[in-house]
């Protein structure tokens, strides 16, 4: 009887070891990170400030590669910018005592839409410039074709915000006599070099807002929503009189890209 108890007491005793040090094995068992991110906006723009939203559990430090060519992050919840439209792979690289585990996923940017709409209908824009006449400095976008207009000849849409001796960017509400410093001009004509199609701006029902944003050295964009558009021609022979036509479509612009930002 003593035997069996004393083998019973054994048994016992190495059953207890055996589940210690089981139980210490899984304590010991190395758990590395699993990596993870989101990102916004989604809909990735050209110079669109990218926003890396960190979804890793384990983690301890991060290494970003963005895919683009520029120098990597260690921040955890990192900005990026897309210089160039594309599709880009970015990696995430997290890290902890135990190892270090990747994952990416591909970034589509996109180019910007530059693009005016009339009535509904959209027009792309090819380019901007500034162009300087008796002290005022406008801002001038090439667009495609309004029909009606001279099929050789471009679109000109041109703006004028009065930013004074301030920055390009900011928002200007429209004023066609005044033009004080915070607000803005603008015109189109379809058919640049006939000058065949004149329109002027109008506040129609409407409070035009010109946004101005920049998003990189030399980089804006000229947003223009829920404005209207007069059309019809300027009168010379009577002091540059503008005669409209009747013709009153609704007007949106949309550039993105390179403008020089001369201040006044």
């Amino acid at each position: 009887m003593k035997n069996v108890k004393n083998a019973f007491m054994a048994m016992t005793a190495i059953l207890f070891i055996g589940l210690v040090f089981s139980a210490c094995n899984k304590e010991e068992d190395p758990t590395p990170p699993v990596p993870g991110f989101d990102y916004s906006p989604t809909d990735v723009i050209q110079w669109d400030n990218v926003t890396f939203t960190n979804t890793t559990t384990g983690g301890e430090s991060y290494s970003w590669d963005f895919g683009d060519g520029s120098a990597a992050s260690t921040d955890e919840n990192p900005e990026h910018q897309y210089l160039e439209a594309g599709t880009f792979t970015v990696s995430l690289t997290a890290t902890n005592e135990d190892g270090d585990k990747t994952t990416t996923m591909d970034v589509v940017v996109a180019a910007p839409n530059n693009n005016y709409v009339i009535d509904g209908t959209e027009y792309a824009i090819d380019t901007a410039f500034t162009y300087s006449s008796m002290g005022m400095t406008y801002w001038r976008m090439y667009g495609e074709i309004f029909p009606g207009a001279d099929p050789a000849v471009p679109n000109l849409l041109k703006f004028y915000p009065n930013i004074g001796t301030g920055t390009l960017e900011g928002s200007y509400t429209y004023d066609h006599d005044t033009k004080p410093v915070g607000t803005f001009y603008y015109g189109f004509t379809a058919g640049y070099a006939g000058m065949q199609m004149d329109s002027t701006a109008v506040d129609i029902g409407t409070s035009a807002t010109l946004v101005i944003t920049k998003f990189a050295t030399d980089i804006y964009e000229f947003k223009l929503d829920a404005a209207v558009l007069q059309f019809g021609y300027y009168d010379w022979g009577a002091g540059g009189v503008f005669v409209p036509s009747g013709y009153e479509p609704t007007y949106s612009v949309l550039y993105r890209g390179p403008v020089t930002p001369i201040i006044k």
